[in-house]
C-alpha cells in the first residue's frame, strides 16, 4: 500500500521535462542491472526482477521508460531482458521492493513471459 501510494506521489509531483538520471527526488546514485523488465499493474510502470536474486524493482513514472524498451513490453505476455541503468527513488531494503526510474538499457532482448515459456 505504501509503495503504491509513493509512486502515485511521484506520478503527481515531478515534471515530465526532467531526465530520470537528473530527478531531484533521487536517494543515490544510479546503477546498471542485469535484469528482466515485465509489465504489471498496482501502481508501477513495469517490474525488473535482478536475475540471480530475489530482489525486484518497482519501475515508477513520470519518466517514460526508454524507447528500445517500450515498444517491446505490449502486452503481459513478453518481458524484456536487458541492461538496465536504473536510479533510486528509495533506499534499499531487505524484503522490500525498490522504487527506480530507467534512464537506458543495452543488450535489449524480447522473450515471451516465463509463465508462458515453461514445459
Amino acid at each position: 500500500m505504501k509503495q503504491t501510494l509513493f509512486a502515485l506521489l511521484l506520478l503527481a509531483s515531478s515534471a515530465l521535462a526532467v531526465d530520470c538520471k537528473d530527478d531531484p527526488k533521487l536517494v543515490s546514485a544510479c546503477f546498471v542491472v542485469h535484469g528482466r523488465m515485465y509489465n504489471s499493474s498496482g501502481g508501477s510502470l513495469a517490474r525488473i526482477w535482478r536475475i540471480g536474486t530475489k530482489r525486484i524493482l518497482h519501475v515508477v513514472g513520470p519518466h517514460h521508460l526508454p524507447s528500445n524498451v517500450e515498444p517491446l513490453l505490449t502486452d503481459f505476455d513478453h518481458e524484456v531482458v536487458a541492461d538496465f541503468l536504473v536510479c533510486p527513488y528509495t533506499k534499499d531494503r531487505p524484503d522490500e521492493a525498490r522504487m527506480v526510474c530507467v534512464q537506458s538499457a543495452t543488450h535489449v532482448v524480447q522473450k515471451p513471459a516465463w509463465f508462458n515459456n515453461r514445459d
